[in-house]
């Protein structure tokens, strides 16, 4: 198991700093007005990579403090997308408007996990190796996660505690630890028809042809600072 987690290609150079910040007070309710989010650094730089049209806001922030990792995404849309039955955990990857984050062990994305979460704040946990060889029996321990609709769209935050993390293998309390990571997007408008049309973000553009986020190209690095 590696203990610093880092990536070899010079070409995938973009990076997200997870501030450590003391005694975190987070009440999960998809509101941010905790002043520990205002201290995360914020990335909103998420784009269509297969479309030329302008994206929505979405907006990512992240920090950590002495036992568990928050995340958090606000997001616009003014069509949220729920689906009120789910059958299984599966079905949440087909139709619904989420926010999603993975994180990867090794750069050759040999073991990487993966959490969406819809506006519900339902979440899909599943492991898996390249090239989208999933396991969705995976469930990632102790997750808790918060959200909440507003005019705009919607809000989700999480939290996970940073046993689990460093049970998979990820040292995030090790000195500027680096995690191979990356966040995404899925939004969706309902068709007259009743059908749903796909539309996907991403914080990097992977410079792939097809729609598809398990790639190498399409994770950066999550940087943990002491």
């Amino acid at each position: 198991m590696l203990l610093i987690i880092s990536c070899n290609n010079q070409n995938d150079a973009k990076k997200y700093i997870v501030k450590n910040i003391p005694k975190a007070d987070i009440k999960l309710d998809g509101i941010l007005d905790e002043g520990e989010w205002q201290k995360a650094n914020l990335t909103n730089h998420f784009v269509f990579p297969w479309e030329n049209t302008k994206p929505p806001k979405t907006e990512f922030r992240a920090f950590y403090d002495t036992d568990y990792f928050y995340y958090s995404f606000i997001t616009e849309d003014d069509e949220i997308v729920i689906d009120t039955v789910i059958n299984n955990d599966e079905n949440l990857i087909e139709g619904e408007d989420r926010v999603e984050i993975y994180l990867s062990l090794d750069d050759e994305l040999k073991e990487y996990y993966c959490l969406e979460v819809d506006v519900k704040g339902r979440v899909l946990s599943y492991s898996s190796s390249f090239h989208r060889q999933f396991d969705f029996s995976w469930e990632c321990p102790e997750i808790k996660t918060g959200t909440a609709i507003n005019d705009n769209g919607y809000v989700v935050e999480a939290r996970i505690p940073l046993s689990s993390l460093e049970a998979l293998g990820f040292p995030v309390r090790e000195a500027n630890c680096m995690i191979r990571a990356g966040m995404f997007r899925a939004q969706f408008n309902r068709l007259s028809n009743g059908e749903v049309e796909w539309h996907w973000l991403s914080w990097i553009d992977p410079n792939i042809k097809e729609e598809d986020f398990h790639v190498h190209s399409s994770f950066g690095h999550l940087i943990f600072e002491k």
